[in-house]
């Protein structure tokens, strides 16, 4: 199976990307996900993963690297690479669904932030979008109202592990998981700190 992905690494040159088992390498939350997905299905045989991407960065040799200058390049070098889905994050702008619906590719959004009304409707219409895919049932459950749900599924974000037994550690640890931007709302939980201690 082909799978193939749209890596929004604008703005980011010569990221060495070629091990994201160890940590994200500065690339920002979202895009280190798709990255960590990327490697995790190459390290299996039966996918053959291929990356859509705008800077020069250096991918794993398992991820078939793929330059490209628009996002409507990668529709179009996806639908000729013949992939069997392509997974995008969302915010690519209306265009991107005009120009997705001329293709036959399957794609599957990756919502990692909330989607705007237009997005919403303009997923529910394509056909092409065959699943959004939430970060967790929060999220999922936003949209129960709106028709966009019957193509919606969530699944947690991954956490890279060194080895696959699960660790239980007994402390209290907690970890925001984000960037530090208004958005996230950090501030909201570094203000309101002292009285969660």
């Amino acid at each position: 199976m082909k799978i193939g992905f749209i890596l929004k690494d604008i703005g980011l040159n010569e990221v060495d990307m070629r091990n994201p088992l160890k940590g994200n390498p500065g690339i920002g939350g979202s895009e280190y996900l798709f990255l960590l997905l990327m490697q995790y299905l190459s390290l299996k045989s039966k996918y053959d993963v291929i990356c859509y991407h705008f800077s020069d960065n250096i991918l794993s040799d398992a991820i078939t690297d793929n330059h490209v200058k628009t996002v409507f390049d990668a529709l179009e070098a996806s639908e000729r690479d013949d992939v069997d889905y392509l997974i995008y994050q969302i915010n690519w702008g209306e265009q991107f669904y005009i120009e997705l619906a001329k293709t036959n590719v399957n794609a599957i959004a990756w919502a990692h932030c909330y989607i705007d009304k237009k997005e919403l409707k303009l997923m529910s219409e394509t056909k092409n979008v065959v699943r959004v895919v939430c970060v967790g049932k929060e999220q999922y459950d936003t949209y129960i109202d709106h028709p966009i749900i019957n193509k919606m599924t969530y699944i947690y974000n991954m956490v890279p592990m060194e080895n696959n037994e699960y660790r239980v550690i007994n402390e209290n640890i907690v970890t925001f998981v984000g960037s530090l931007v208004k958005g996230k709302g950090f501030h909201i939980l570094a203000k309101a700190w002292p009285k969660i201690k």
